[in-house]
C-alpha cells in the first residue's frame, strides 16, 4: 500500500474521534453514562464517514472498519485520560467503558461500511453481455 492509501481511512479515523468526542467531552462526569451517552447524532456521522470512505476510495473493507469502528473507543480513552490525571479515583471501570464504546461504534461502522459497500457494488460498471 503507498502512503497515499492509508490518507482516506486516516482522515475518518480523526473525523469519527473528532465527531464523537465533539458530542461526549462537553458533558461533565456525573452526566455520562455509556452507552447512552453515545447514541446522538455523533454515532450518525460515525455511519456517514464509513459510508463514504467505502463509496468515494479504494479502502478495504476490513479496514475502513476498523479505523471508523476505533473513533468511539479512541474518544472515551482521551477522556478517561483526561479525567484520571485531574483525579486518579474516577474511572475505575476504564476497561469496561472503552469494551461499551467499541461495541457501540463498531455496530455503526460495520452499518456504515456494509452500506457503502452496498453502495461502492451497485456503481461498478458492468461487463457487456455476450453476442
Amino acid at each position: 500500500m503507498t502512503q497515499n492509501r492509508f490518507f482516506w481511512p486516516a482522515a475518518a479515523a480523526v473525523s469519527g474521534v473528532l465527531a464523537v468526542g465533539l458530542f461526549l467531552w462537553p458533558l461533565a462526569y456525573s452526566e455520562v453514562e455509556l452507552p447512552t451517552s453515545l447514541m446522538n447524532a455523533s454515532m450518525l456521522v460515525l455511519l456517514l464517514v464509513a459510508a463514504a470512505l467505502m463509496v468515494w476510495t479504494p479502502t478495504p473493507f476490513w479496514l475502513a472498519f476498523l479505523c471508523t469502528a476505533a473513533a468511539a473507543p479512541i474518544a472515551v480513552m482521551l477522556r478517561v485520560t483526561v479525567e484520571v490525571a485531574a483525579d486518579p479515583t474516577t474511572h475505575n471501570l476504564w476497561p469496561l467503558e472503552v469494551v461499551l464504546a467499541g461495541f457501540t461504534g463498531g455496530f455503526f461502522a460495520f452499518l456504515g461500511v456494509s452500506i457503502g459497500w452496498l453502495i461502492r457494488r451497485a456503481r461498478r460498471p458492468r461487463p457487456a453481455p455476450a453476442g
